[in-house]
């Protein structure tokens, strides 16, 4: 209970310009239960005592209360002004009160109509909105944006490399195909010191750690190729040059994780498995994940809190908007960082078949590489694929190659030495490229110039013939709907060709 309303009842001589003060106070709704309930007692008192014990009725309504504190009662032209800044006072107090509880529902994510109606649209001078400076740090984000390379020419040619903030997914029905081509993807990644996370889904991180192991002996003239039926044992000297040394080299730089290190049922659990293995490349390399590799998207599992949900529609959107928040800003760290996926198709894709792609997956790519299954040799020697969506725009009109070896899960490019000078190739094809786009829209602009010329041509010859007589049809041979278009000996006669 407030002292100030307390001294303002107490400074009132007569009874009925007190009512009227109370009732002035009751209406314009700013006091509190306790206050409204010393009122209402007054009030009561009055109308059938005509008098009222205000000791009394505050004790009642609150013991803790000491009327003896309150000061000297006001005089009575100051009552009027006193009770308007009381109200005005209390009106502040509450417009305050009621922001914080708005803010705090903001802050909780309550957005009720009537936090809505409060802050934003009667005190829209208090929305701080973050000053932006994307524009200011985009010469810092041009200055820092290293390219991470997948080593294989055709893709970094087109998609100028795995840019941060993107997911890059492979699509095609052939499991190996597309874990082969993703697997030796992340392999040339380490190999440039990158840290990647990879995620697998159906097959056991002991299986993935193995084709990195065949893969890494193909890097070296020293090694002898492992195959996939080699003996996994330290005693085996080949296979010993092989381990230690992807151990030494390159161990630190790749961490695989499957099904049982999660579940992949939640969004929770993916979280977890990032932050985890975030700080363990902090711990070890100094520096956190610049890759996330989910091989086999298709296979995930969900659970929506009470089932698990088998619609692969409904996983791809829900995983794929998780990854496309993480990919623009890691752990909400404002780290962005690119994101490989592969995604089984159902059907076997032929190499015009654009419309087979999920829609789902379509949409929520930034870029889609995708396996040319009919023009894959039985031998898996030579892999196909085409860039069919592309961040930047640029796709391909035609299927490429890149060398495989199956036996040995080795993925290497058609164009010789490009992974030994990987940057200095992308860029070099970039300018060839730029080239060749400039050469293209001449030759499309000539054309364009030619066919409108050719069509005019097409247009005078239509319009004489419309005007020719029949027989000057069949002289200048023009009329192709009769006979074989030769000119009778009749009309000849009537012309002196001597």
């Amino acid at each position: 209970m407030d002292i100030e309303l307390v001294r303002i009842i107490k400074s009132y001589s007569n009874n009925n310009d007190l009512v009227n003060s109370i009732y002035y106070l009751l209406t314009a709704n700013v006091l509190t239960n306790k206050e409204r309930k010393l009122c209402t007692k007054i009030l009561d008192q009055i109308e059938l005592l005509n008098t009222f014990d205000l000791s009394n009725i505050i004790n009642e309504i609150d013991s803790d209360f000491d009327i003896n504190d309150v000061g000297c009662n006001y005089e009575s032209n100051e009552l009027i002004d006193k009770i308007n800044e009381f109200i005005g006072e209390r009106k502040r107090m509450l417009i305050e009160v009621m922001k914080k509880i708005a803010y705090q529902n903001i802050v909780d994510s309550n957005y009720d109509k009537e936090t809505i109606d409060f802050v934003y649209n009667r005190y829209p001078e208090d929305i701080d909105i973050k000053e932006d400076t994307t524009f200011d740090d985009l010469e810092v984000v041009i200055e820092n944006n290293e390219e991470i390379l997948t080593g294989y020419y055709s893709i970094d040619n087109y998609l100028k490399g795995l840019i941060a903030g993107t997911i890059t997914t492979i699509v095609g029905s052939n499991a190996q195909q597309k874990n082969m081509l993703c697997l030796n993807i992340a392999y040339n990644v380490i190999c440039k010191n990158k840290n990647v996370l990879y995620l697998s889904i159906g097959a056991t991180k002991m299986d993935v750690y193995k084709r990195l192991l065949i893969r890494h002996s193909c890097s070296k003239k020293i090694f002898t190729k492992l195959r996939l039926n080699t003996s996994y044992d330290i005693r085996n000297n080949e296979y010993a040059k092989v381990y230690y040394d992807f151990k030494e080299n390159l161990l630190s730089n790749i961490i695989v994780a499957d099904e049982s290190d999660y579940y992949m049922s939640t969004h929770f659990s993916l979280l977890k498995v990032l932050c985890a293995y975030d700080n363990q490349f902090k711990n070890t390399t100094g520096r956190g994940i610049d890759l996330i590799v989910v091989d086999e998207m298709s296979k995930m599992k969900l659970f929506d809190g009470r089932k698990y949900v088998n619609n692969r529609n409904t996983i791809a959107n829900e995983i794929y908007s998780f990854l496309k928040n993480q990919s623009s800003s890691l752990l909400s760290s404002g780290k962005p960082i690119p994101v490989i996926t592969t995604y089984e198709s159902i059907k076997n894709y032929q190499y015009n078949a654009e419309n087979n792609i999920p829609d789902i997956v379509y949409n929520l790519s930034d870029n889609i590489i995708l396996l040319i299954n009919d023009q894959v040799d039985v031998s898996l020697s030579q892999l196909y694929f085409q860039i069919f969506k592309n961040l930047n725009g640029s796709i391909m009109n035609a299927p490429v190659k890149v060398n495989c070896e199956y036996d040995h899960w080795y993925v290497y490019d058609t164009i010789p030495d490009y992974e030994e000078d990987s940057k200095q190739a992308l860029e070099e094809a970039r300018k060839e490229n730029e080239k060749l786009l400039l050469d293209n829209q001449a030759y499309i602009g000539n054309s364009n110039i030619i066919m409108g010329k050719l069509k005019d041509i097409d247009n005078n010859l239509d319009s004489i013939n419309n005007k020719l007589s029949k027989k000057e049809k069949d002289i200048f041979n023009l009329d192709k709907n009769e006979g074989n278009g030769a000119v009778s000996q009749d009309i000849l006669a009537e012309f002196d060709l001597d």
